[in-house]
């Protein structure tokens, strides 16, 4: 498999990696990166579509539940620290399985578009 291809692979992964995790709660970068095949340190480009999608279909911020291990918080996806409890308990709650997933291209056009700022 290219390298190409499994970046593809693990980018649609994403998605059901983090929805099975959901009801249980947080998980760490570590634990995320180690079910997806990478490193830790190269969560982003994985997360970061993912939570652009969340926010162009109205549903709560899946990525949020990923987190920094030292500190239990998202590293990063611009999140609202005054809320982040209620939006990780809607994450939780909410019913992925009535979610139709992304496509590999609507993830894929959302992790080229730097500039997205849709909340």
């Amino acid at each position: 498999m290219s390298v190409k291809a499994d970046a593809s692979d693990r980018l649609i992964r994403t998605f059901g990696i983090v929805v099975n995790r959901a009801p249980a709660g947080l998980m760490t970068y570590g634990e995320f990166a180690d079910q997806l095949g990478i490193a830790a340190q190269g969560t982003g480009p994985f997360l970061t579509p993912l939570l652009r999608w969340c926010r162009l279909n109205g549903l709560p911020p899946l990525p949020i539940i990923v987190v920094e291990k030292a500190t239990g918080r998202p590293a990063g996806g611009d999140y609202d620290a005054a809320t982040m409890d209620a939006e990780t308990e809607r994450v939780r709650k909410h019913d992925w399985s009535a979610v139709t997933k992304p496509t590999h291209d609507e993830l894929l056009s959302l992790r080229r578009a730097p500039d997205f700022a849709a909340r």
